[in-house]
C-alpha cells in the first residue's frame, strides 16, 4: 500500500489565492501509519477497499481511534498466521447479541456481514478511523461516461 499524508508546510503560500499551501509527505511503509495521530487527509496510491477507496482516491482518517468503538469504515491490518501482513479497509459494525456486544465485519467477496472471531479480532491493527473518502472531479467525470 502506498500512501502519502498532507500536512500543513511552513511559511508558504500558493501564488495568486493567498491560502496556505500543503506540502505532501510520502509515507514509506504501511507501518508508519501507526506514528500518525489526529485527524489527517491522505492520498490513496493502491485500492484499500473496492470499490469505496481505490487509487488515487482522498481519504480523510482520525488517526485517534485504535479500537473499533462504533459502526464504520476503518484503515486496520491483519496479520496471517503465515506471517503475511494485510492492509486495507473495512467496514465493521458492533451489534448486540446473548453475551453483549459482537463485533462483525463486512466480507467484501461475499458483500455480506459475518462475526468476527476473537482469533481474528486479536490479529486485527487498527490505524484509525476513515471519516470520508474523497473522490477526484476528474475520476466521477469518466465513470459518468
Amino acid at each position: 500500500m502506498k500512501v502519502v499524508a498532507e500536512r500543513p508546510s511552513a511559511n508558504r503560500e500558493a501564488r495568486g489565492s493567498g491560502l496556505p499551501a500543503r506540502a505532501v509527505e510520502r509515507i514509506a511503509a504501511p507501518d508508519d501509519l501507526a506514528h500518525l495521530f489526529g485527524q489527517q487527509l491522505v492520498q490513496v496510491h493502491a485500492p484499500l477497499c473496492h470499490p469505496e477507496i481505490e487509487s488515487g482516491d482522498c481519504i480523510e482518517v482520525d488517526f485517534d481511534r485504535r479500537t473499533f468503538r462504533h459502526d464504520g469504515l476503518y484503515l486496520i491490518a491483519i496479520d496471517h498466521e503465515d506471517g503475511a501482513r494485510w492492509h486495507g479497509a473495512r467496514r465493521f459494525q458492533i451489534r448486540p447479541d446473548t453475551e453483549g456486544c459482537r463485533l462483525w465485519g463486512l466480507d467484501v467477496a461475499a458483500q455480506a456481514w459475518a462475526p468476527v472471531s476473537p482469533d481474528l479480532q486479536s490479529r486485527i491493527t487498527v490505524y484509525g478511523v476513515v471519516r470520508e473518502v474523497y473522490k477526484p472531479a476528474s475520476k466521477l467525470r469518466r465513470a459518468a461516461a
